[in-house]
Order: structure tokens, then C-alpha cells, then sequence
């Protein structure tokens, strides 16, 4: 194994590519856990159970947009330690207030929201949304504090932690149903929090109040611009379970919950894990004038890696869940075989979406991001008024994709990355891909698809992805 020296040892003179292997490998432990454990969850839990926690995801994830009014994306940003303190007590203050506020509402008006709106399935568990809200904006806020600090070990071992802590939850008390899993992704998340809280750090934590009042208008960009650019980004994604659960059944959001979750499994796993290294090293790059290329390297090697699995969903989806979940969720292989294609996009342009915020052009992300939720709208609005669950799935998936794909190009553009690379690099992978996967394809048209075929275009996947990463690894050392 001595030809694997020299590529050892240039990955460990990377600190970028360190990085995003001790994220990915906390994120991957993670997701791949909760793959392992998902055809267990889909065989004692039922679709409508599933599509109660899908509902309470995306009312969480909505709300906490608002609750910190994205003051913790500055986190990463300022070289002085101080003024990254008072920042933390800044979103942490603000996500207490909302929370407090948002559970008020619910004490007081609750019931007659969630019953006028539709969404009686979450009704009895309501009392539990501004917990959730909270957590998950502090995990947010001490995620992006660790960023600044490249605690990405950290990071790493929270996100594996708080998947064993949420499933054990989940699988123990499963008799209790759905709100059995609302607990534990609640759990989880508190247990993620607590692990990247370091208490030793923070004895000398000095706040200057006068300095933080300074400090919220001084990064007024955040709650004018990046709040409203991701509460309608977020509102627009979460947008499916809440019509689905509305205007037809809490299973049908059950099925593309489970369908998103799996096809986001790699966006959480890897797309994030880059986005996250990314950061620092993005900002580095556009001081020195080499983010085109550091942009141009990155899509490049996302687009590689995911376009197979791509292409994979979109002829297999539907074998794939009914033999690991279930032929019950047989639908949500339906949903990804046309949700894969625009999952796509979003896993190769995660890490481009930060730039947004490194190049101070948030204005620009929310019209984006208000174009998008229009589109969003539109789609969702035509699928109801044709009384469709498929045709729902397929509007929404194809406005993402074509929206998405747009942006990612004018993101590559303003980082003086040309599109023409873009593009060119997105038509070879495809090709390649086509080419690798062809006898898979093939031989399962014509129906002749057998154990000896599925062997072989493993092999050959496994070969493009070595080739693929050896040549990724002697263009660094360039």
C-alpha cells in the first residue's frame, strides 16, 4: 500500500481538506446511523406518525429563522474574539425573547390557529414547538461559534451524538408514537447543544452591553437582509409538508418526509460539512483573490460525487424503498425519483450559498430567495387546485430545480468563476456517469437485470470514484 503514502501525506498538509473530513465524517456517522436505524422507524412508526414529526420539523426550522434574526451567521465573521462574544449574547438573547413570545401565542391562540390553518395533527403537541424552536437555535448558534473557532472535531462528535441520543428515544418509547419521536429529535438536539457548549472557554465570557447595541445595528445586514431571505427560503422548502398535511393527509407528508430525509441525507452529511469548511476558507481566498478558483474546485468535485447516486435515484428509487423501508412507503420512492434531479443541484451549490454572506451581497440572496418562494407557491397552488399528491411533487421539484440551478451559476459569477466552466463540468459528470451506470440501466430496461450486472457497475462506480479522487487530490497539490 505504498502508493497511498504520498496521497496521505498531502491530505495532511491540507488544512481545508482536514476540515471538511473531520465534518463529513461526523455528519456521514450521523446520517448513516439514521439510515441504518430508518427501515426499523418505518416498520413502528406508520406514515401519519411520520408526517406529525415532518409537520413539527418544518413549523420549528420556519420559526427559527426569526429567532435569532441570523445574528449567529456573523459568528464566523470578525477577527476580534470580543466582538464575536458579544455577538453569541446577542443571538442567544434574541432567541429567549422569541421563543418566550412564540409560546405565549400558542398558550393563548393555538388551538384556533392550527384548527383555522388545518394542522390539527400537531395540535396536541404544540406545547412543545417553542422548546424545539429554542434548541435548535442555540445548536445553531454554538455551530456556527465553533465554526469561527475550527472546532470541527467538535462539531463532528456533537452531530453523531445527537443522532444516537435522538433514535434511542425514538426506538425505546415507540409506543408512545409520534410523540415519542418529537421528544427524541428534541432530545437530540439539546444533547448537541450541551456538547458543543465548552464550559472552560467560556469562564472569562465578558459582556459589554453598550458594545452589543453597537454590534446590532453595525450587522443590521443580518436581520434586514438574511432573515427574511431565509425565513422565505425555508418556508418555501418546509412549504410541502404543511400543504400536504393541510389540503390532503398527514401520510402523504409522512411519505415525502421520509423521501426528502433520504435524499438530503448526503446534503446533511457532506454538502453542509463543506459549507462549513468552506466558510473560513472562503473568506481567506477573497482576501487573496483566489476565490474563483477555490469556487471553481469545489463544484467541480461535489458535481463528481454526486451525479452517480443522482442518476441512481432517478431509474431505482422506487426498487430501493420498498426493499429498505417497506413496500408501505413504496410512494416515497415515488416522490424521489422526481425530488433527486433538484436535490442535486442543492447538494453541489450548499457550500456556494455562503458567498452570499462572505461577499455582503444578502440583498441579492433574498430577491433570490423571494423569487424562489413565489415559484414554490405557484407550483404548490396548481397541485392542490388539481386535487394531486404526484403532480404536487413534481411542480415543486421542477420550480426548485430550474430556480436553484440559476442561482448557483450567478453565485459561481460573482465569485469570477465562468459559467461556461460551470456547465462544461456539470455535462462531463453527467456523462460520465451515464457511461459508468449504463449497464445498470440498460439491463433493467430490458428487464434483464441481475445480481451479476449490479456487482459489475459497482465496480465500476467504486473505480470512477477512486479515479475521480486521485485526480481531485493531485490538482491540490498543484
Amino acid at each position: 500500500m505504498d502508493f497511498l503514502k504520498p496521497l496521505h501525506k498531502n491530505l495532511l498538509k491540507n488544512k481545508f481538506i482536514q476540515s471538511i473530513i473531520l465534518l463529513v465524517s461526523g455528519t456521514a456517522g450521523s446520517q448513516i446511523i439514521l439510515i441504518l436505524a430508518s427501515p426499523l422507524l418505518t416498520r413502528i412508526y406508520s406514515p401519519d406518525s411520520f408526517g406529525t414529526l415532518a409537520l413539527f420539523i418544518s413549523i420549528v426550522m420556519i420559526m427559527s429563522m426569526l429567532a435569532t434574526f441570523r445574528y449567529e451567521l456573523s459568528l464566523p465573521l470578525p477577527k476580534n474574539s470580543s466582538i464575536a462574544t458579544n455577538l453569541l449574547f446577542i443571538s442567544s438573547s434574541l432567541s429567549l425573547i422569541i421563543c418566550s413570545i412564540i409560546g405565549l401565542f400558542i398558550y393563548f391562540y393555538g388551538e384556533i390557529f392550527f384548527t383555522k390553518t388545518g394542522l390539527q395533527t400537531i395540535l396536541d403537541f404544540a406545547y412543545l414547538i417553542p422548546f424545539g424552536i429554542l434548541v435548535f437555535s442555540f445548536y445553531n448558534i454554538f455551530v456556527q461559534f465553533n465554526i469561527r473557532k475550527k472546532n470541527f472535531s467538535l462539531i463532528a462528535k456533537a452531530k453523531i451524538f445527537q443522532t444516537i441520543a435522538t433514535l434511542i428515544i425514538q426506538i425505546a418509547f415507540y409506543k408512545f408514537g409520534a410523540f415519542s419521536l418529537l421528544i427524541g429529535h428534541i432530545f437530540g438536539l439539546f444533547i448537541g447543544f450541551i456538547l458543543l457548549v465548552d464550559i472552560k472557554k467560556f469562564k472569562n465570557f465578558k459582556i459589554n452591553f453598550k458594545k452589543s447595541i453597537i454590534l446590532l445595528i453595525s450587522y443590521k445586514r443580518f436581520p434586514l437582509f438574511s432573515t427574511p431571505a431565509g425565513f422565505i427560503r425555508v418556508s418555501g422548502l418546509e412549504l410541502p409538508i404543511i400543504v400536504l398535511t393541510s389540503f390532503f393527509n398527514p401520510a402523504a407528508a409522512g411519505l415525502y418526509a421520509l423521501a426528502n430525509r433520504v435524499l438530503n441525507a448526503p446534503i446533511s452529511a457532506i454538502g453542509n460539512a463543506v459549507s462549513q469548511a468552506f466558510i473560513p476558507t472562503a473568506v481567506e481566498s477573497n482576501r487573496m483573490g483566489s476565490l474563483n478558483s477555490l469556487v471553481k474546485k469545489i463544484h467541480r468535485n461535489m458535481s463528481i460525487l454526486a451525479m452517480p447516486l443522482t442518476i441512481i435515484l432517478v431509474f431505482f428509487s422506487q426498487e430501493i424503498f420498498i426493499f429498505v423501508f417497506g413496500s408501505e412507503w413504496v410512494d416515497a420512492g415515488r416522490y424521489a425519483q422526481w425530488m433527486a434531479p433538484w436535490l442535486y443541484v442543492v447538494f453541489v451549490s450548499t457550500p456556494l450559498t455562503t458567498l452570499t454572506t462572505i461577499l455582503d451581497r444578502q440583498k441579492e440572496g433574498l430577491i433570490y430567495n423571494c423569487l424562489l418562494f413565489i415559484g414554490r407557491i405557484l407550483s404548490l397552488y396548481i397541485g392542490v387546485e388539481l386535487n394531486n399528491v404526484m403532480i404536487t411533487i413534481i411542480l415543486f421539484a421542477s420550480v426548485n430545480l430550474i430556480l436553484r440551478f440559476v442561482f448557483m451559476l450567478w453565485l459561481s459569477s460573482i465569485a469570477g468563476c465562468s459559467i461556461k466552466i460551470i456547465l462544461f463540468d456539470t455535462l462531463k459528470s453527467l456523462s460520465l456517469s451515464f457511461l459508468v451506470l449504463s449497464p445498470l440501466i440498460i439491463f433493467q430496461f430490458l428487464n434483464l437485470l441481475n445480481i451479476y450486472i449490479v456487482i459489475f457497475s459497482a465496480i465500476l462506480l467504486v473505480i470512477y470514484y477512486w479515479r475521480s479522487f486521485l485526480v481531485a487530490t493531485d490538482q491540490e497539490n498543484v
